[in-house]
């Protein structure tokens, strides 16, 4: 069973984001360091760049299918860059040999294969290295080796493996399901570290097949969040197993880079010509809805971007665009999963000088929490464990069945003090007071795990949950002080190191956007 579902999964993985990340994690394994991966203009044909275990040079250009001479020609001029044009990595030495391999999930066809036999003599006589060609039967063999101690065995664990597999692909996720599945091959008991950092690899590599079918679809936000619950559950046993950087990161960084990348794919597709226009008729609320989301990856990518010293030229139709779409009303607040999608968006607008409307937006998430989460309210917002999809499946069913739920006690806000915070830094104190008694009458609500690195378990069992109503009255010196301070040390070590995984960790694990995370990405982004 094993060996077929990689063979099915060979035939159909694409380039991008599935057969470029598992190709890489098979690299590691093989005791490679990767020097370069991914696509972009300046590839010079080389999508994987990495030094052997006997110090070869070698680069890769990844392919997906079957390649005859029709396609053969049409990639001709990324072949003859791979093969000729130097690699350029500060670790390399100009005019380094190095040895080049075009690789594919299918298989070559008989002229390919002449053609590169001819190809490679002109390019011996020439000096250059001779083109290796690598089939996808050539691959599954190195695929089944990284995982094969690690499949799961017992029937229930088979079942919900297929299950997450066989997923359509177009936003059905089962982000709880994918994370028991990181979970059962990163178990919280005692594993020697070299097993460990197998089993890290192992995952970035279950990943690959697990998230295809979202690839294939251009569902990208469930392959952005898919990669990063993969990469959380990484970080998360590289800590609780104290293992050394050389151990865990490459996989981890190849992992988060997938994620960075369909994050990019969905920007890019947002900013694209009606990239946010509706397809079919639906629901204004959840056309409302997909606009926050889209805007929130368009926002959190160009803030990365902008973080590094980059400015893509795409930014000059970012702005405008959020600015537009929030002047407009055109975002919406679903429930308490929506606050890190609304924050990367304020961000953006405070990062363009438009701080006073982005403030406002804040305002009005408050203006929501505190008039639907009052103690007797009939429409309390979902809380952030809930996703979208679900919040506007409730929504629905409101509207089917519109009969009050008078005397039910709201549930707690999980948002509403990292809100208060922000906006207190920001010396909205006449906002606040405005809405302070509104705000005293809802309970805040915050989680901390037992063990620091828990945090990045999308389930977590033990910790200390509190409760706690806001002050009445308050004193603004008070407020100020909390709101300024901050203790990161209670962070897992990923998330105070690497703020632009901090950052799109919160995206994916919106019920982990703590008080303490919010302000420290607010201190980075803000």
């Amino acid at each position: 069973m094993k060996e077929r579902l990689v063979a099915d999964w060979l035939t159909k993985a694409g380039e991008r984001g599935g057969l470029d990340v598992a190709f890489c994690q098979v690299l590691l394994a093989q005791g490679c360091k990767i020097l370069r991966a991914g696509h972009s203009p300046t590839e010079l044909g080389k999508d994987i760049t990495a030094i052997t275990r006997n110090r070869e040079l070698h680069a890769y250009q990844i392919k997906s299918g079957d390649i005859g001479l029709k396609e053969f020609e049409q990639i001709q001029p990324q072949v003859i860059n791979l093969v000729e044009a130097d690699i350029l990595h500060p670790s390399v030495r100009r005019g380094s040999k190095h040895r080049p391999f075009l690789v594919t999930s299918g298989n070559f066809s008989e002229p390919v294969e002449t053609t590169v036999q001819g190809l490679n003599d002109s390019w011996k006589r020439r000096g250059h290295q001779p083109l290796t060609l690598i089939r996808g039967t050539e691959l599954l063999p190195d695929f089944m080796e990284l995982a094969g101690d690690f499949w799961p065995v017992e029937p229930p664990e088979v079942r919900s493996f297929l299950t997450l597999y066989l997923t359509e692909g177009r936003g059905d996720l089962d982000h709880k399901g994918f994370a028991a599945f990181l979970r059962r091959l990163l178990p919280d008991k005692q594993l020697t570290k070299p097993v460990t950092a197998r089993r890290i690899a192992a995952a970035g590599l279950f990943a690959s097949y697990l998230l295809e079918a979202f690839n294939r679809q251009g569902d990208h936000w469930s392959s952005f969040c898919g990669w990063i619950i993969t990469a959380a559950h990484q970080a998360w046993a590289a800590e609780i197993y104290q293992l050394p950087p050389k151990a865990w990161q490459s996989s981890f960084l190849l992992t988060r880079t997938a994620a960075l990348s369909a994050l990019e794919r969905l920007s890019d597709e947002t900013l694209g010509p009606d990239g946010l226009r509706p397809r079919e008729p639906e629901f204004d609320d959840y056309t409302r809805m997909r606009n926050t989301i889209a805007s929130s990856a368009v926002a959190s990518w160009h803030l990365m971007k902008r973080r590094d010293g980059q400015h893509p030229a795409s930014g000059d139709i970012a702005f405008p665009l959020i600015s537009r779409l929030a002047r407009d009303g055109r975002f919406y607040f679903w429930g308490e999963s929506a606050l890190p999608n609304f924050l990367a968006i304020f961000w953006m607008l405070e990062h363009h000088g438009q701080n006073w409307f982005g403030e406002e937006l804040l305002l009005q998430i408050i203006n929501a929490l505190t008039k639907q989460n009052q103690k007797l309210s009939d429409d309390p917002l979902q809380g952030p464990e809930i996703s979208p999809d679900k919040c506007f499946s409730s929504i629905l069913e409101k509207l089917r069945n519109p009969k009050p739920r008078r005397g039910r006690r709201a549930p707690v806000s999980w948002s509403l003090e990292s809100l208060v915070q922000l906006l207190a830094i920001r010396m909205r104190r006449q906002a606040l007071k405005a809405r302070w008694w509104n705000i005293t009458q809802v309970e805040m609500a915050s989680f901390k795990p037992t063990r620091n690195a828990d945090t990045l378990l999308w389930n977590c069992d033990e910790g200390e949950e509190m409760e706690r109503l806001p002050g009445k009255p308050q004193k603004w010196g008070e407020l100020t002080a909390a709101a300024k301070s901050n203790d990161i040390s209670v962070l897992p070590r990923i998330l105070q190191d690497d703020p632009d995984f901090a950052l799109m960790f919160i995206l994916a694990y919106p019920h982990r956007a703590s008080t303490t995370l919010v302000k420290a990405l607010d201190k980075i982004y803000g």
